[in-house]
């Protein structure tokens, strides 16, 4: 069984080395009556010029010709492949080479915009190789794919990706790349092991022919996969790089089987692929969000966590390299792992371990809405760092509309979101998150403990990810979360001159967000000092301002207001749907307070009440006075411990607060 599996080993040596009658006779010793299937991959695409594409079906019947076609001994298929596959001969067709002449012949080039090499290689392994459709013993007949194109394919790691499933299946990868526009890098990929025995070069279509005897050799001499994995078998490799020039077939050099036998642990195999496709200098920041929902179990949930350990090991881990982030969601999200936390994958790897499950049901969108808002809010952030999102999740969530909507709000935001389902999940959902019906990008598993299963498949879609067209930092404040701005001034206390200091500060700002229906919309509660309402005096609603022009002229003439009665006017209602506000916005009060206040514990408990509501308070004191301790317990923030409380000395000062006031409002917009 030494002839076929091996006959693409002599390969760029034997075309310099083996005179012509003696690859005559190599070929007549290797390739007669030796069973095999062969199938080979044509490049149909719109960089091939016809007369080239016909060179290419001059090849085939070439070396096609090396071969003894026959139901028992040899059969041979092809494929077109473009932006799509066309199955030009199946392996199935012809048992007569005369026949199986005419139809290489008669195959038409197959147009495309696309050069789809994964696709033609997984067909292949799926529906030529295929135990359900090819029913030879695959122990005694060789099976070999040969890949032909004259440039890169359209995705490189997923072409990278099926030829190491079909390696791993026992299929044999020979890869021929023609002129300038290859990419060695890929074709050793795509090439089975020794690469320099499985690849092939050449400079023109016009050249193809130089390597075919050679190619056809190598063909031949494919050795069907061995069932066992102790016993030394033959081979017929020389125990030198010297090439020979006889006609006699080495035939005593013996090496171990586990240097040409498929590796059994197919996991590790393909992990360690996984590792060497990724860029060692890649850069990423990868958050994984945990379904800790009541439908997973305990032991479930710490599967997902061993399965983030074990992916972290495919890259460098530093504050400069790669960083991991985590969060576990249910119908609340909570977070683990912030970004920036970790600088070592012993530090990751020990925070994950202390973590608990939570429970509830499953609200997938707040997970997305999370990761994009906090986990990538614009402080913690790198430019030229790919963005992912790992999302597993046992159960469809409970709004697929709202996860749809949140899918496509954080891929605007260059973010790349990695769903693996387990179990009954929607389909559908999964496709959404990952933004493509392409199967790739999407992990469907049957069991948690199936998840080293795609352990290393996740790995190579995470490391093709590249850094977003447009990095958070250069994003307009707004363009990532819609949020409803609402603006309270004490001009009570501040009196005219200074209030309107104040509004000319709030100006400024908002000539710095994005405001629109859709993204940020801002809104002015006042009444003048007296109670009198005056038109244009009353501060305007959410949304009535279309544009940021409208805000800023708006801001312009507006008088004296109650503070206090405001407060107690915003909470009820000027957030509502009703006054403009969105359901789904980020609600956030500014209040520009002068000095302290009269009844600190009133406006307190409004303030307390609106965060209840779901209404974010910042605070901007002016004047000398020491704070009031209810005045800084009114403002909170997302992350606890710093508030969204500012201070200036007079109103002349508030510019200098506008670049901190601006990095904390818009670290998640």
């Amino acid at each position: 069984m030494d002839y076929v599996i091996k006959l693409i080993i002599l390969f760029m040596q034997m075309v310099f080395a083996v005179s012509q009658d003696d690859s005559l006779k190599a070929i007549e010793y290797y390739c007669g009556n030796k069973p095999a299937d062969v199938v080979f991959l044509l490049d149909s695409s719109n960089s091939i010029w016809g007369p080239d594409f016909r060179k290419q079906i001059d090849f085939v019947e070439s070396i096609t010709d090396m071969f003894t076609i026959g139901h028992n001994i040899t059969r041979v298929g092809v494929v077109s492949y473009s932006h799509d596959i066309r199955v030009d001969i199946d392996l199935d067709d012809y048992y007569n080479k005369k026949e199986l002449f005419k139809a290489i012949q008669d195959i038409k080039q197959y147009h495309g915009y696309k050069t789809n090499t994964k696709k033609a290689i997984q067909y292949a392994r799926k529906h030529m190789f295929g135990h359900h459709v090819n029913h030879r013993n695959k122990d005694t007949v060789a099976r070999i794919i040969v890949v032909l194109t004259d440039g890169q394919s359209s995705n490189m790691l997923m072409t990278v990706w099926e030829s190491i499933k079909a390696k791993n299946e026992g299929i044999r990868m020979i890869s021929v790349g023609v002129g300038p526009k290859i990419n060695i890098r890929e074709l050793k990929m795509i090439a089975s092991n020794p690469p320099s025995e499985h690849m092939f070069l050449v400079n023109s279509f016009g050249t193809l022919n130089t390597i075919k005897q050679v190619l056809a050799i190598q063909t031949c001499k494919v050795t069907p996969k061995t069932t066992t994995s102790t016993t030394p078998v033959p081979t017929t490799t020389p125990t030198t790089t010297t090439p020979t020039t006889t006609t006699t077939i080495p035939t005593t050099t013996t090496t171990p089987t586990t240097t040409t036998t498929i590796p059994t642990t197919t996991t590790e195999s393909l992990y360690a692929a996984a590792r060497r496709i990724c860029f060692a200098d890649g850069v990423s920041d990868i958050v994984f969000a945990f379904d800790s929902s009541n439908n997973v179990r305990p032991n479930e949930f710490r599967k997902q966590l061993e399965f983030a350990k074990r992916i972290m090991h495919n890259f460098v881990i530093g504050q400069n390299k790669s960083r991991i982030g985590a969060i576990l969601y249910s119908d609340q999200v909570q977070q683990l792992i912030d970004l920036p936390q970790y600088e070592t994958r012993e530090g990751l790897s020990f925070a994950l371990d202390r973590v608990e499950k939570s429970a509830g049901g499953t609200r997938m969108d707040e997970a997305i809405r999370y990761i994009r808002t906090k986990s990538f809010r614009r402080s913690v952030s790198r430019r030229h760092a790919a963005q992912i999102a790992i999302i597993i999740t046992a159960s469809p969530s409970s709004s697929l509309h709202r996860t749809k909507k949140q899918a496509t709000e954080a891929r605007r935001a260059g973010i790349t979101l990695i769903p693996i389902g387990i179990g009954d999940v929607n389909v559908e959902e999964l496709r959404a998150i990952a933004g493509t019906t392409d199967d790739s990008y999407q992990h469907i598993l049957p069991t948690f403990d199936d998840l080293d299963f795609v352990l290393p498949k996740v790995a190579i879609n995470t490391c093709e990810v590249t850094e977003p067209a447009i990095t958070v930092s250069d994003m307009s404040c707004g363009s990532r979360q819609e949020a409803d701005l609402m603006f309270l001034l004490d001009s009570v206390n501040a009196g005219k001159k200074n209030t309107k200091k104040a509004l000319a500060f709030v100006q400024d700002l908002v000539n710095d967000l994005d405001v629109d229906k859709d993204k940020i919309q801002i809104g002015l509660m006042a009444e003048d000092a007296c109670g009198a309402r005056k038109k244009g005096s009353t501060g305007f609603k959410l949304g009535s301002k279309d544009t940021k022009e409208d805000a800023v002229d708006a801001l312009t003439d507006k008088e004296n207001v109650d503070f206090g009665s405001m407060l107690k006017r915003m909470r009820r209602g000027a957030f509502s749907h009703r006054d403009g506000g969105r359901r789904d916005a980020r609600k956030i009060a500014i209040l520009i307070i002068d000095g302290n206040l009269d009844d600190p514990l009133k406006a307190l408990s409004e303030a307390q009440r609106a965060r209840i509501h779901g209404i974010e308070v910042y605070v901007i004191q002016v004047g000398d006075d020491q704070p009031q301790e209810e005045l800084m317990m009114m403002s909170d923030s997302p992350y606890g411990g710093v508030k969204n409380f500012f201070k200036v000395s007079n109103y002349n000062e508030l510019k200098t607060l506008k670049k901190n006031i601006w990095d904390s409002l818009c670290d998640e917009l």
